[in-house]
This record gives structure tokens, sequence and C-alpha cells, in this order.
């Protein structure tokens, strides 16, 4: 097991190189549909060299916004704002509803995420503008406790979300639970086995069995506790006197629990880079200090899987031929490598046409008349 950890670590390094500087910077973004709602952000961001507002490092990144848990601000989050832009992401933590009295507003702190998705997104075709040719397109939402049940509010508000990742998220009012039953994005749920305050059965595990993502992983850690998702606070310490007497695990081992998988995580699905997906889910399927459930029909097909007669051609351009055992299939399903469907047809012949398609790896699942599955690869090339 410790080989099998020593060689993620590796991969992880390999793939994801730090950059040279982590630079810092406060805006205040005006939300123009909301009676000109100001919306306060941290940013930090991959730079030439460390400090306050100093120069971007060249190249493009993926966004990564995040919300913060009941009564806490953005320091609190300091170590995930530090190390995602060390590891080449352009990180936004929104610092509104912040206040315990009068009570936040989960729907509009819902809406201040999603708006910073898509007004950071916007801001990479504005030439004065820090984040101007800076960012890729990419986004992931990132929320804690409050915050992880705001990201799921979040989700009807912006079509520019990738991939959502909450940590001990709470529900909230409007319900995150009900909320999730809408939500096809990629998810992945973080819970923790010694969460007192917002505790896997009650929140983390309805939220994820409510959630109609194709690709959809929940982590419950063992040891891990509601605050050491996040950097000290006292506000959430207090909040969480209900730890008192039970073991726990110390947040430096809670943090390196979360941060090898969600690094895998995050440059999969903003950064395309399939070889991660393939670390992630050898850290999934091999870690032994949590228990995980998953549903991603591209992490859960092994090779043996796949039937061994090949579709033709393939590599594809306008159409490909399914292997004649087939005959008269059920559905027929394309799904691209995060699990998506693309497409699902009943039975259209053995000659599929590809012309939507854009280039690269998709899956073919295809059921048959007796119910059974069976899966191939295609290579689509334009």
């Amino acid at each position: 097991m410790k080989k099998i950890y020593l060689l993620i670590n590796f991969l992880i390094v390999a793939q994801l190189q730090s950059i040279a500087g982590i630079g810092t910077s406060i805006k205040t973004f005006v939300d123009a549909s909301r009676s000109n709602r100001n919306v306060p952000c941290d940013i930090y961001y991959p730079a030439v060299t460390s400090g306050a507002n100093t120069v971007f490092s060249s190249g493009t990144y993926g966004l990564v916004v995040i919300g913060h848990g009941f009564g806490m601000g953005t320091d609190a989050y300091k170590t995930y704002g530090d190390s995602l832009a060390n590891k080449g992401y352009v990180v936004a933590i929104v610092n509104t509803e912040t206040a315990i009295i009068p009570f936040p507003s989960h729907l509009e702190f819902g809406k201040d995420l999603a708006f910073i998705v898509d007004k950071i997104k916007a801001e990479n075709t504005v030439s004065t503008s820090l984040f101007f040719n800076h960012m890729n397109g990419k986004a992931a939402l990132i929320g804690h406790s409050m915050g992880g049940g705001a990201t799921f509010l979040s989700a009807q508000f912006s079509n520019n979300i990738n991939a959502m990742v909450t940590l001990s998220a709470a529900e909230t009012n409007p319900s995150a639970v009900a909320a999730c039953a809408n939500i096809t994005v990629p998810n992945f749920v973080i819970a923790g086995y010694q969460d007192c305050v917002a505790g896997i059965a009650t929140n983390q595990q309805l939220m994820y069995n409510a959630l109609k993502s194709d690709c959809k992983y929940l982590m419950n850690i063992t040891g891990a506790t509601h605050c050491g998702m996040a950097d000290q606070n006292n506000i959430c310490t207090a909040g969480e006197a209900c730890i008192v007497g039970q073991p726990y695990i110390s947040r430096p081992k809670q943090y390196s629990l979360i941060f090898q998988p969600l690094y895998m995580y995050l440059d999969f699905y903003l950064n395309s880079n399939t070889t991660a997906m393939g670390n992630f889910q050898t850290y999934i399927n091999t870690a032994d200090s949590f228990v995980a459930q998953k549903t991603c029909l591209p992490l859960s097909i092994s090779q043996n899987n796949f039937v061994k007669s090949a579709v033709y051609p393939n590599p594809v351009q306008d159409y490909f031929m399914l292997p004649s055992q087939f005959g008269n299939y059920k559905y027929l399903n394309i799904l691209d490598l995060q699990g998506k469907t693309i497409s699902s047809t009943k039975n259209i012949g053995s000659k599929i046409n590809t012309n939507n398609l854009q280039t690269g790896l998709y899956f073919i699942l295809v059921e048959l008349q007796n119910g059974s599955k069976e899966f191939l690869k295609i290579q689509v090339l334009k």
C-alpha cells in the first residue's frame, strides 16, 4: 500500500509542477442584475513573483471559486488559495454572507458563487482586467459547510461550471438536497467520519444520493472533522464542541487526504489531463483512510468490460459500424471521458453517424435486448 501512495505522489508532482510565485489581490465585482450587489473576493493566482498584485505568470489557467462556512471569513481558506494557485489555478474566495446576525442568505451566497464564475470567465477578454488572456474557460466550485450547500444552490445560476467539490456540505434554505436533484455537473463530495456538525448521514449522503451527475464520488474520511476541512477558525471551533472526547486526525493529516485526490480531480476537469483521472481512480480504489462511493462509468469500467470485436473504422471520422454480434440491440449511448451522456438512441442500425462529435475519445454503451450491456471505445478525428 505504501508503494502505491508513493507512486501516486510521484505522479501528482510530475504532472502538476509548482509555479514561480503566488500573486494575491482583493477584488470587488458588481452584479448589476441584483441591484448592483457588491461581491468582494480574495484572489490567488500563478505569478512571476509572490506578492500583492504581482504580474501573472504567462499561460492560461482553470478557475476555482470557493464558498466559506457559516460565520467564517476568507482567511479560513488561505491554505486552499495558496495550494491551488501553486498548482496552476486562479482561486477566488468569495467574501459575502459572512455575518452571523443577520443570518446569511444561502440563496444569495449561491448566486454570488455562480456570478464570480461567470464574471471572471468574461474578464478573460477585458484588456484592463487582471485576468486578461489568463483563463482557460473552465471552472470548478469548492464549498465548505454552508458554502458547500450554497455550491449546490449555485449550479442553477451558471452554465460555466465544469466540476464541483464540497467539504462537509451542510443543508441550506432553500434545500441543497433538493437542488442536487437537478445537478448533472460532475461532483466530488467529501465528508468527515467524525463530523458532528453536518454529519454524512443527514447531509452529504443525502446530497450524493440526490445528485443526477453521471460522474459523482463520495469520500468519507476516517477521523476527519467538520472544522478540519478548513484552516483554524474560532467560530467554527466553538460550534464544534461536540467533537470533544472523540478521536480525530490532525488538520495536516486531514489536509493531506483532501488535497491528494483534489489535485488529480481538478487536473482532469480543468486541464483535461486524462492521466490525472487514472491516478484519481487508483487513489480512490486503493487508499485505506476513507470509505468511498462512486458512480462514474469511465472509472468503473475495467479493460475486461470491453468487447473484443472493435468497431470499424476506428479512428472514426463520419461514422462507425458496430460488431455484427450486437444484432438487434435495444439502446446505444455515447459518453465522453467524464461519463456524461452525449446521445442516447433506440436501435438505429449498425451504422452510427458521428458528425455531431468533436475530436476526442468516447465510450459506447450498447444495451442488448436481453438487458446485458457491452462497452466499446472510439477515437474521433475531424
